[in-house]
């Protein structure tokens, strides 16, 4: 699904580049014991967030797939689209490569 763009943090180790272009790169998290760590501890004392609507909020770090627009004249670079599922996210890729 799309997003509002957020920025990336550096955390090129957790994901695996899948394909790209000049401005957009496709990403799956890479499956490791570190992950999982990281996972542990970033929910270590926090509370379930709930949105307005009552459905149950779900950090962009959680999904496994990401779609990242490269920003290169400012350096930065942003999520614009998550998924837990390859078939949902490849849907979302296709429609940025026919553009």
């Amino acid at each position: 699904m799309f997003i509002k763009p957020v920025e990336a943090p550096v955390t090129t180790s957790v994901w695996t580049e899948h394909a790209a272009n000049s401005h957009f790169v496709l990403e799956s998290q890479s499956a490791s014991i570190f992950k999982s760590l990281i996972s542990v501890f970033s929910n270590t004392g926090k509370g379930t967030d709930l949105e307005r609507n009552g459905i149950l909020s779900k950090s962009i770090s959680d999904y496994e797939f990401r779609i990242l627009l490269k920003c290169l004249t400012k350096g930065v670079v942003y999520i614009v689209a998550v998924s837990d599922t390859l078939s949902k996210i490849h849907k979302d890729w296709n429609w940025v490569m026919s553009q």
